[in-house]
């Protein structure tokens, strides 16, 4: 049964009213475009290679990795190290664009109804499809499940709860049928299930686009969700839209469901479709620093600071320029990085609250109990990881924390909860690992 929303959670300023209601607009790349291989993917070009938009660039041998493509023609000019959103030096493919944008012959249109299962999933496999609501995973092992018939929802998450982010609720509103059609190809897989657009309950615009191609479908419907910061997490998804819960020790499979983003959703009826390979993204530009706020279609390993000389640079100097949403995503210290699969915006944004100069103390005030979704204790959890006490974190449910950022939002001492708790969830992850 449907929630409609979860326990806990924090209701953030939105800050999407320079961006809310203005077009994607495309924005064609400069001269060099980057593709990082930061899995140590097999590269299948040389330099000096002429490649077209839609090949295949990199690959792992076994499938476990995302495939790579190039987004523009062009020449690959060198397989280099180079910086990547991390922070980190990984070998990247280079290739200099010659702005003619020829593209791989990916076949005629195919209807997905004269396709086998199996044959949809290969296209969703070669088209190097991620999840860009996760983290970056390929859609086509969510997809390609032991027992399908057992799934009973899958959920197309169409909720965009962090501050600035428009791009997913723009592609609502703008291409609502390429979401249906690609929920439609996606129900072909699991017979016994029904698909879900979960969207918060204050995008009408996007809820009648998306209700007027559903019209009295039978097996697809729309679950307007109450606006509350961390309601497109995977979990909160599925207990606000099923009622079921799951924790860090199993996945949507578990529950029955599978969760996919609305911008993948439109990237599965792309590919399966029109054969074409994941090579483009939608994201917002934004921030009290962008002088021209935009949502934008760009080709991935386009470079940030293209992006951000699109939106006619900064009005002032950024405190901080972040990719994503400003509760979850990566600081950027370097703009000279490429566009990613999983990139979801840049934000050039003024400090609001400064950090304290010193460790500052808890108060007690409990506020950071309250608004956790996962209802753990976080300031006992940083108690924990501060004293090294690593069975303590994992019994107080440490492992549990889904990093969303709420409690140290919260915090009116401003403490770094969440940090404290991540690192701490790192080392043990990578205790248990090696």
């Amino acid at each position: 049964m449907a929630h409609f929303t979860f326990h806990g959670g924090v209701n953030l300023r939105e800050h999407k009213e320079r961006t809310k209601n203005l077009p994607i607009q495309e924005v064609l790349p400069g001269k060099y475009l980057v593709f990082p291989m930061m899995h140590h993917e097999k590269e299948l070009v040389i330099p000096g290679e002429y490649v077209l938009a839609g090949q295949l660039l990199a690959r792992a041998d076994d499938d476990s990795l995302s495939r790579i493509h190039s987004s523009v023609s062009g020449i690959v000019k060198a397989i280099e190290e180079r910086m990547t959103i991390q922070g980190e030096l990984h070998s990247c493919i280079v290739i200099e664009n010659d702005e003619k944008y020829k593209e791989l012959d990916c076949g005629d249109f195919v209807e997905a109804d004269d396709l086998e299962n199996r044959q949809i999933l290969a296209r969703i496999l070669s088209a190097g499809i991620v999840d860009t609501a996760s983290d970056g995973g390929l859609v086509y092992h969510k997809l390609n499940v032991k027992e399908p018939q057992k799934i009973r929802h899958i959920i197309v998450n169409c909720a965009e709860c962090e501050p600035y982010l428009t791009s997913k609720y723009r592609c609502a509103v703008e291409r609502p049928e390429w979401i249906i059609e690609g929920l439609r190809i996606l129900l072909k897989l699991f017979p016994n299930a029904k698909g879900i657009l979960a969207i918060e309950n204050e995008q009408q615009e996007a809820f009648t686009a998306l209700q007027k191609i559903l019209a009295d479908s039978r097996n697809m419907k729309i679950i307007p969700m109450k606006r509350k910061y961390p309601q497109d997490t995977e979990r909160m998804l599925i207990y606000s839209c099923t009622g079921k819960s799951i924790n860090s020790s199993k996945t949507a499979e578990d529950a029955r469901c599978v969760v996919l983003s609305s911008d993948t959703v439109y990237a599965v009826c792309n590919a399966v479709t029109f054969g074409k390979p994941m090579y483009k993204r939608l994201l917002t530009v934004s921030g009290e620093c962008i002088k021209n706020p935009m949502n934008m279609e760009v080709s991935v390993g386009t470079l940030f600071s293209e992006l951000v000389a699109a939106a006619e640079g900064y009005v002032e100097t950024p405190d901080k320029i972040i990719c994503g949403g400003p509760m979850t995503g990566t600081l950027l210290n370097n703009l000279e990085v490429p566009v990613t699969k999983e990139a979801a915006a840049v934000l050039a944004l003024k400090e609001e609250r400064k950090p304290p100069k010193h460790t500052p103390m808890c108060i007690g005030c409990g506020y950071c109990v309250d608004v956790c979704n996962e209802q753990l204790l976080p300031t006992r959890l940083v108690k924990a990881a501060m004293e090294g006490n690593k069975d303590k974190f994992v019994k107080l449910g440490g492992m549990e924390c889904c990093e969303c950022g709420s409690c140290s939002y919260i915090c009116p001492s401003k403490r770094p909860l969440t940090q404290v708790i991540r690192m701490m969830k790192k080392q043990i992850q990578s205790e248990q690992e090696s």
